[in-house]
């Protein structure tokens, strides 16, 4: 009986159970919840462009590397301080240039090495312990184009370039007033007078105001008037010929001479003496001077006005294992009007340039320069740092250079000269380098 009662209520149980189970089967399903509607996407940003990328700006570097060798005829020279004879130099510089033929302004600026003191030698002697070596700026300038026409006049403005026109085939320039290094500060116009639209036919001109020393140290001891100069060049190019004239006039150069002055009974100076400051050790010093007292020296004549003139010309030729190429002749003459001696100095280069980089002959210029140049024909200071350092120099250089590739050239250099005092120490020279610029 009990066994009974207890199955019937298992029973039950049972039955409860299933019915439950298939109620909540026919019971609807709630309806998910829908997802949320995700937020609309952004707009897409509009493209952009870098500025610097639109514009022509050139980053660009130069590596010169040389191994210098130098043979004094006085050989005690070797014994004195600073020892400059032989040695591995470089020369370092960077730079950025914008440059738009279309643009109203465009300019650069370079940073070098070296030029402390003398402006055309830039070169640093290695083997310093390898400690670095100190840079500078050493251009910086502001071209401005008004013009529509923006080949027919522009000003400049800064540490420019070299403005004046030295020749133009291969790598062959006239040094004998400017060197390759100088870079100029002041402001120049430029003028295209008349020009053919073939540009077989030029003329042109350039002129302007440069700042040598502004030199206010010595007021009420010394000379103390600025140094400046005001130049122009006119330049006729008629199909392979051009030629040039020049005028500088350089003012002030003693500024900075001082010399002790005594006055019975009435004053005495005791400053140091002290020379004229493009006459201080670490610039080229090669113009005559005169001695002021106290080891002070100063120039024969406090202006320098110099007239110059250039000659280029040039014709293909066909030669054995150079094959297409160009000869070129290049003469410079100077004449100092402001002094009465050692006023003269006279140049003359030939030399061939040719190749191509898509030919089998590379770029390459080879030229000879003989040169005589008097003390005073030009401003040692700024004149070639090679053939004769500065001016007073009567002698040869031969030179070449070949691109291997688009930024690599190797060069060689051999000079023989008299160099001053007035040409009678011989002095020969020879380096070899390589050039590596990108």
């Amino acid at each position: 009986m009990r066994v009974q009662r207890a199955a019937a209520i298992v029973f039950v149980a049972a039955g409860i159970l299933c019915g439950s189970t298939g109620a909540r089967a026919e019971e609807p399903q709630a309806s998910p919840s829908p997802s949320p509607t995700p937020p609309p996407s952004p707009p897409p940003a509009p493209a952009t462009t870098s500025v610097l990328a639109t514009l022509p700006i050139r980053m660009y570097a130069n590596v010169n590397l040389r191994q210098d060798y130098q043979r004094p005829e006085d050989k005690a020279d070797l014994l004195l301080d600073p020892n400059q004879i032989d040695g591995l130099l470089t020369r370092l510089r960077f730079g950025m240039e914008f440059k738009d033929a279309k643009a109203t302004v465009s300019g650069g600026l370079r940073v070098s090495v070296g030029e402390t003191p003398n402006p055309a030698a830039p070169f640093v002697r290695l083997g310093d312990g390898f400690r670095p070596v100190t840079f500078g700026l050493d251009q910086f300038y502001v071209d401005v184009r008004p013009l529509e026409d923006k080949s027919r006049l522009w000003l400049s403005l800064g540490k420019m370039p070299m403005p004046f026109w030295r020749g133009d085939k291969g790598t062959a320039r006239a040094e004998m007033a400017w060197d390759d290094d100088i870079s100029p500060v002041g402001g120049t116009v430029n003028l295209n007078l008349y020009h053919k639209e073939d540009s077989s036919v030029s003329l042109d001109n350039v002129g302007g105001y440069f700042i040598v020393e502004w030199f206010r140290q010595d007021r009420f001891a010394g000379l103390v008037g600025d140094t400046w100069m005001v130049a122009d060049q006119l330049k006729l190019k008629v199909h392979r010929v051009t030629l040039a004239a020049s005028f500088y006039d350089w003012e002030n150069l003693n500024s900075g001479a001082r010399a002790p002055q005594f006055t019975p009974g009435s004053s005495a100076v005791l400053y140091p003496a002290t020379s004229a400051f493009l006459l201080r050790p670490g610039f080229q010093r090669t113009n005559s001077e005169i001695e002021i007292g106290g080891t002070a020296f100063i120039f024969t004549s406090n202006v320098f006005r110099i007239a110059e003139g250039l000659a280029q010309g040039s014709l293909p030729v066909t030669l054995p294992l150079l094959g297409h190429t160009e000869a070129f002749v290049l003469g410079h003459y100077s004449h100092n009007f402001s002094v009465d001696q050692e006023k003269d100095g006279w140049s003359g280069t030939v030399g061939l340039t040719g190749g191509d980089l898509k030919r089998k002959l590379h770029p390459y210029s080879l030229w000879f320069t003989y040169r005589k140049v008097e003390a005073d024909a030009a401003l040692a200071t700024f004149a070639d740092s090679d053939l004769g350092m500065g001016t007073d120099v009567k002698g040869f250089e031969i030179s070449a250079d070949y691109r291997l590739t688009k930024n690599f050239a190797p060069y060689a250099s051999y000079f023989n000269m008299d160099v001053a005092p007035q040409r009678s120490t011989k002095f020969n020279r020879f380096f070899f380098g390589v050039i590596w610029d990108f």
